[in-house]
């Protein structure tokens, strides 16, 4: 709160020395001579408290004369506290006008809220919505979208496979097998296997075992028959946009392994680098914003030092360029964490 001009230089005008008085001639604001008592307010003077109030600052909402007490915030004036709420940011649950708020993806919400469950698809807080048996939270407006039944996950983990092939031109004969689990299973199946200290909230995961049987047949003959088992696990209840950019992901392992076999023992950080480089390239292509910032800006040393490390080295958009760093690398000769 501050004090108003008007009062301090009223006081001012009531004890103004004589030479003061006798050095004013003009009004500051109509250009008369003074006679008189008069205001003055930065070294001018002014015939009249009509002349005076018209230097006064305006309410940033109102735009009436702050002649009295008024409200700073955020280097704006208001002559009440209705003028200063009213264009106040307000909270998107409870919609409390807010000179204190949480901005979270774009959005605000006041202390309360910001702390409340967050959506598993949209990452935002909520009013309306529900928990799942994995005990993660989905909104309302949410639950309308996202992934539940396999019918609906097939079609997204074909056109998947389909985009995969469209990037890179390769596409594995074998189609690995889907699951879509919650994420106490999915945490299971990753816990030996990803360090989330950075809070790291994995969508899937690829799995592959490979066995070799020696058998001989009648005539004495030894054959080998090689078999190979692919899984890819996806969470349940993920947008359409976060499935397909996380089925990419996923099919990037099984790629990997089937046209790169060489690359058998690289880092954790390169091949999850690597897997994230080409989910990029697919939400640019679709205009997956949200899913594309993820990526960017994750803080992860796994995943978003994996990706920034290939993005620096070879660019935006350059499938070409990570083909080649494939081909030439020795997995042997990789540091065991991504170089910043």
């Amino acid at each position: 709160m501050k004090r108003s001009p008007l009062v301090v230089l009223t006081l001012l005008a009531l004890f103004a020395s004589p030479a003061v008085v006798q050095a004013a001639r003009n009004c500051g604001t109509c250009a008369k001579s003074i006679k008189g008592r008069y205001i003055t307010s930065g070294n001018k003077a002014y015939c009249s408290q009509t002349c005076f109030v018209t230097t006064l600052d305006e309410c940033d909402h109102c735009g009436i004369k702050l002649k009295s007490r008024y409200i700073t915030s955020e280097k704006k004036k208001f002559c009440s506290n209705a003028c200063l709420e009213s264009i106040l940011p307000q909270c998107e649950i409870c919609e409390k006008p807010l000179i204190r708020r949480h901005t979270i993806k774009g959005h605000v919400f006041c202390d309360l809220h910001a702390k409340s469950p967050r959506c598993t698809a949209c990452q935002l807080p909520f009013l309306r919505g529900g928990e799942l048996p994995d005990l993660r939270y989905v909104c309302e407006t949410c639950n309308e979208i996202v992934i539940y039944n396999m019918e609906e996950a097939m079609k997204l983990f074909r056109l998947a496979r389909q985009e995969l092939y469209q990037i890179t031109a390769r596409k594995s004969r074998q189609i690995p097998k889907l699951k879509i689990v919650g994420r106490d299973r999915l945490n299971k199946l990753t816990n030996l296997r990803v360090d989330q200290q950075d809070g790291m909230q994995l969508n899937g995961f690829y799995h592959r075992t490979e066995t070799t049987r020696t058998s001989r047949n009648g005539f004495g003959k030894t054959t080998t028959a090689k078999k190979v088992e692919k899984t890819i696990y996806i969470l349940y209840a993920l947008s359409p946009d976060t499935f397909l950019t996380t089925a990419v992901h996923e099919f990037t392992h099984d790629m990997i392994a089937e046209f790169f076999p060489h690359l058998d023992g690289l880092p954790l950080w390169a091949e999850e680098g690597i897997c994230q480089y080409v989910a990029v390239l697919l939400c640019r292509k679709r205009n997956f914003s949200e899913q594309l910032e993820s990526i960017q800006t994750s803080p992860d040393r796994i995943y978003g030092d994996g990706y920034r490390y290939f993005e620096k080295k070879l660019g935006p958009n350059n499938w070409s360029g990570l083909l080649q760093w494939m081909k030439r690398t020795d997995p042997k000769k990789l540091p065991a964490a991504a170089p910043k």
